[in-house]
């Protein structure tokens, strides 16, 4: 068939988040659909495309979602069924919380239409620059917040928690009010302060939709969250207690593997502290922004980045593709890479100190800097948030602005939603050494696999032989061995290929994992509701 279905993400802050390429595909296709949040972005895309249709008017006061969202598939796929180019562009990440591109997209592969998803920011990318969150410095599980409490789900207090929705639990029809339900927030309260103390802190999210006004971080004790300002864009943050303890006998099976010269330090650990509040106004002359540059070359390269970018008196830059580095000095010529400071055998703690001092060099002499990394600012680079952390510290204006992440494009490829079916994302060396009680029946997602174990720099690409049987026998104590494990490796530009392979997970020991490796665990079976919690929500 001739048509096509492509699903795109607008971010938020009206264009500024919208990927180079996602833009592009607005710009050439047939057709153009929306579903969008806010009248400005809305607004916005009719100046680019002024045949653009809204899909929202087909919401109605006290109208089922479930029937909005099949009329919105139909609208999609009617389309592309008769031979247009379709593109549809959903505020966000168009694979986050948007049931609607999900359903289209599975149909048009079904009825042989071609249909992709590209990749985008979400409320999710935002917080985490925003708060200076790495979300595997400790794990992070993230629910659609009524599926939370539906599903019965074992809280983790070693891992933080992002509960999507909050301001609508348990409401399953369209309502036009800022908060559709102060009751289910109250109970989702309840249910939380089984496993957190009172005055234990969590945040209230929502990023901003225009450049000009702060986003919303609302920090309250988890006993007030039930009376807190919250609305149906609102996620809440909830931070872990206290790490996990590192397990004695698989660190002594680490550093047999290993050796004892690149046997890590126990605790293998990261700080997960928030960013100090921004000085408003600063305090002293000099300022850091630390960009996403997410991955593609300059294809998720959003406006806000890419005028950091062109604004700053010194740039320094660290990333994974030759190609993207040469990009960027085309750019920006006068661009340092922050690359040299590696070392054969380095330890990470050493070079990332180097970085960080690097960087705040120029900004206590009053320069305005900007460090470019792949993918997110704040996901695996620890040197952008400790400078970010320190300038703020020392009365500077500094901010971690989101990029795409590894895992906004595996969720683009795949195809699976974070928040509706839930999500679990780990640093996998944290995972074989501090264990943890896993969700099986949500989506696990293990960053950093093809460095297992390692806390020194080597130029060798491959994991280290021996290595991922460990990681292989602590997943087999929580999946059977013939799960599924998708192997996946982003293609960084045009000319490399998209690595996704899948293999058993009794045969992960022995597959191909390098540094770029990112697995992903498919959930082992849909979870039951529980009906008494059906019941409180008044649902059926």
């Amino acid at each position: 068939m001739s048509g096509s279905l492509n699903l795109v993400g607008t971010g938020f802050s009206i264009a500024g988040q919208m990927t180079p390429e996602a833009l592009t595909c607005v710009q050439e296709a047939d057709q153009v659909l929306h579903i969008l949040s806010d009248p400005a972005t809305s607004a916005w895309l009719h100046r680019i495309r002024p045949d653009a249709r809204t899909l929202t008017d087909l919401y109605g006061e006290g109208k089922s979602r479930h029937l909005t969202y099949a009329e919105m598939e139909r609208a999609m796929l009617d389309l592309a069924r008769s031979g247009e180019n379709v593109c549809v562009a959903f505020y966000g990440h168009p694979g986050v919380f948007v049931t609607p591109s999900h359903a289209a997209r599975r149909a048009a592969d079904q009825e042989g239409l071609a249909a992709r998803m590209l990749p985008g920011l979400s409320a999710e990318s935002c917080l985490f620059a925003e708060l200076g969150i790495d979300p595997v410095a400790r794990g992070c599980h993230s629910y659609e917040a009524t599926q939370f409490l539906l599903r019965g789900t074992p809280v983790n207090t070693r891992s933080s928690l992002v509960l999507w929705q909050i301001g609508s639990i348990g409401v399953s029809t369209y309502r036009n009010a800022v908060l559709w339900s102060r009751e289910g927030l109250q109970l989702l309260t309840e249910e939380l302060l089984k496993h957190y103390p009172d005055q234990h802190e969590v945040v209230v999210y929502e990023a901003s939709q225009f450049p000009i006004a702060p986003s919303k971080i609302l920090r309250v004790p988890l006993q007030d969250l039930g009376a807190a300002d919250v609305s149906v864009i609102s996620t809440l943050f909830v931070p872990p207690l206290a790490p996990a303890t590192a397990d004695a006998q698989r660190y002594r099976n680490l550093c047999d593997v290993l050796g004892p010269k690149a046997c890590p330090a126990v605790p293998f650990d990261r700080p997960l502290a928030p960013l100090p509040d921004a000085p408003r106004p600063p305090r002293a002359a000099g300022s850091l922004e630390a960009i996403g540059l997410g991955y593609g070359l300059a294809g998720h390269l959003t406006p806000q980045g890419r005028y950091a970018l062109e604004q700053a008196d010194r740039v320094f830059y660290l990333v994974s593709d030759p190609i993207q580095g040469a990009w960027l000095k085309r750019l920006r010529s006068d661009a340092t890479s922050l690359h040299s400071l590696y070392g054969e055998n380095n330890d990470a703690r050493d070079f990332h100190a180097a970085m960080t001092a690097a960087l705040l060099e120029p900004v206590y002499a009053g320069e305005r800097v900007c460090f470019a990394v792949s993918g997110h600012p704040s996901i695996v680079v620890p040197p952008a948030i400790e400078a970010v952390g320190q300038a703020r510290l020392h009365g500077h204006d500094a901010k971690l602005i989101p990029g795409v992440s590894i895992e906004d494009c595996l969720i683009a490829e795949l195809g699976f939603d974070p928040g509706l079916q839930g999500r679990m994302i780990y640093d996998a060396t944290d995972l074989l050494l501090r264990p943890r009680a896993l969700d099986t029946t949500t989506n696990l997602v293990l960053l950093q696999a093809g460095t297992l174990g390692e806390h020194r720099y080597r130029t060798d690409t491959r994991a280290h032989e021996g290595v991922l049987g460990l990681l292989r026998d602590a997943l087999l104590e929580h999946y059977p061995p013939e799960h599924e494990v998708v192997i996946y490796e982003r293609a960084t530009h045009a000319l490399t290929q998209l690595r996704l392979e899948r293999v058993r997970l009794e045969e992960l020991a022995t597959a191909e994992i390098s540094v770029l490796s990112t697995l992903y665990l498919p959930p082992t079976a849909p979870v039951p509701h529980q009906l008494h919690m059906q019941r409180k929500l008044g649902l059926k």
